[in-house]
């Protein structure tokens, strides 16, 4: 199935069977309020924190509390949860991210595996005309490099592959569409993953790059700019260049305009529940949909 609306994820998720989310520091309101309103969603939660942040927790059938000393004891422990199979999601609440990839990294280290984390926003936009789009990477990355880039975009591929984008158009996004290797190096990088999608090394997906921000989204700014492409206008998946473009693009739509968004990290063998810790509580639980989605769906193929 090929989700065309938060709509379609959330009921999905509803008549999936039950699963488990590992969520670190629940010391939000916001927090608290989304899990009190997901019971149709049919998710428990092992709530991992310290316990003089909790008081006021809301007492909930499908939640449990688990008390720790400090923030790293917190994430750690959520990790061992998912080794140990007894959680299926791992979910920040008001842990600082940074913390959390640092702590993934070195577990998944310990089991001799080194992938490369990466945030993706699904984003459904009422002005855009195919109303649903990724944008990776607004949250791990800082300033990656092309072998990077090129992970992040297969994550992202992956990820829309899942859910039931058999051919997504990607544009790797860029101030301009000509190459400039002189003042714009991220124009090369673009040019370079498009390349490697012509020749299949990203996966099934459609690549083009380098290609401006309004040429992706907007058939009429690409005819007008006379840019001839399938993804041109047409673009399923933007990969920006750097952190500062991506998460400034995520902040724009989801705090001026009408946007819906779930936020999810890729990379590793489990869905990252990753929504901004401004998010709105209707964007936390899309979130919480979107990787129980991610889980159940991963789980069936495997």
């Amino acid at each position: 199935m090929k989700y065309k609306s938060m709509e379609e994820l959330l009921m999905a998720a509803s008549t999936m069977p039950k699963c488990r989310i590992a969520l670190v520091n629940p010391y939000q309101k916001l927090t608290w309020m989304s899990l009190a309103q997901v019971e149709d969603l049919k998710i428990e939660f092992i709530c991992i924190g310290e316990e003089n942040k909790m008081i006021g927790f809301p007492k909930l059938k499908w939640a449990s509390i688990k008390t720790v000393d400090d923030e790293n004891e917190a994430i750690n422990a959520a990790i061992e949860l998912i080794y140990n199979g007894q959680a299926d999601i791992l979910m920040n609440g008001l842990a600082n991210p940074k913390k959390i990839f640092e702590l993934i990294m070195k577990a998944e280290k310990l089991n001799e595996r080194k992938p490369i984390l990466s945030h993706i926003g699904l984003f459904e936009i009422p002005a855009y005309s195919k109303k649903m789009l990724f944008i990776t990477d607004a949250g791990a990355n800082i300033t990656p490099d092309l072998v990077t880039k090129v992970e992040i975009t297969k994550n992202v591929v992956n990820i829309a592959h899942i859910l039931g984008y058999e051919n997504p158009n990607v544009a790797i996004i860029t101030p301009i569409e000509q190459v400039n290797p002189k003042n714009l190096p991220s124009t090369v990088d673009a040019a370079a993953i498009s390349q490697m999608g012509k020749t299949g090394q990203l996966g099934k997906c459609t690549v083009d790059g380098p290609l401006a921000l309004d040429n992706a989204i907007s058939e009429r700014a690409a005819k007008i700019k006379n840019i001839k492409s399938p993804v041109a206008g047409n673009a399923d998946i933007l990969v920006v260049h750097d952190i500062e473009s991506g998460n400034i693009l995520y902040k724009i739509l989801t705090q001026l305009t009408e946007s819906k968004v779930a936020a999810t990290v890729a990379g590793v063998f489990y869905p990252i529940a990753m929504p901004s810790r401004t998010d709105s509580l209707a964007n936390r639980i899309h979130s919480m949909a979107l990787t129980k989605v991610l889980s159940l769906s991963e789980m069936q193929e495997n």
